[in-house]
């Protein structure tokens, strides 16, 4: 497992070479792009956790800029877990490749529409969550909130 508590240019284009890790947990990111060509072939669990930073205050400072996740667009074929919390991101979220990811807790962040992967079993969503699109049944599912949500669309649940 690799864990990552710095931010700068150089952490952003260093973690192409992720290939050879399993598990990946970056703390305090202000702004990342996760591009097609990046390959994180081995990745089983991907975590970019901002959460924790008041516990980091003689690192990070207290006035640490707001944390921006620019680009999605990952390609791990074996990954179980995706955790992206306490940030700004895109407004769509579409997880259908990802045919291994078991858990995926998107708490904090600011996406509208996520639609998840079939084997998908446990589900944190924000509060900002407007459309949710599930195509198999799943063990947990759990809103920060709902006043936003509009649509769910079970039509592919069997």
């Amino acid at each position: 497992m690799v864990n990552l508590k710095e931010t700068g240019p150089a952490i952003n284009e260093g973690l192409i070479s992720t290939v050879l890790y399993k598990k990946l947990n970056i703390t305090g990111l202000v702004n990342y792009r996760i591009k097609p060509k990046d390959s994180y072939t081995r990745l089983i669990n991907f975590t970019i956790d901002n959460n924790n930073l008041k516990t980091y205050k003689d690192f990070f400072g207290t006035d640490y800029p707001k944390y921006r996740l620019d680009e999605f667009a990952m390609r791990s074929p074996v990954l179980e877990s995706l955790i992206l919390n306490n940030m700004t991101t895109l407004e769509t979220l579409n997880l259908t490749d990802f045919n291994k990811l078991k858990e995926v807790n998107l708490s904090g962040t600011t996406f509208k529409r996520v639609i998840l992967p079939s084997k998908a079993e446990t589900i944190i969503l924000p509060e900002t969550i407007e459309t949710l699109e599930l195509y198999n049944p799943v063990k947990e599912l759990r809103l920060e909130g709902i006043s936003n949500l509009k649509t769910v669309d079970l039509s592919n649940v069997g």
